[in-house]
C-alpha cells in the first residue's frame, strides 16, 4: 500500500502533455497568441514544481515582449 503507482500515474500524465504541447507549440510557431496559450497550459501542469512553472511563465512573458504585447507580459 504504497503511492507509487499513483505517482506512476501522474508522472504518465505530465510526460504525454509535455509532449502533447510540445508537439503543438512546433506547429504554431507562427501564431504567437497559440504558442503562449499553449504554454500557459504547460506552466499550469508544473504547479508542483515552482522552477519549472517559473520557466514556462518567464518564456511566456519574453514572447509578450517580442511581440510588443507589454500589458500581457509578466516583469520579472
Amino acid at each position: 500500500h504504497t503511492a507509487f503507482p499513483s505517482d506512476v500515474k501522474d508522472l504518465t500524465k505530465r510526460i504525454r502533455t509535455v509532449l502533447m504541447a510540445t508537439e503543438q507549440m512546433k506547429e504554431h510557431e507562427k501564431d504567437p497568441e497559440m504558442l503562449v496559450d499553449l504554454q500557459y497550459s504547460l506552466a499550469k501542469s508544473y504547479t508542483s514544481t515552482p522552477e519549472l512553472r517559473k520557466t514556462w511563465l518567464d518564456s511566456m512573458a519574453k514572447i509578450h515582449v517580442k511581440n510588443g504585447d507589454l500589458s500581457e507580459a509578466r516583469w520579472p
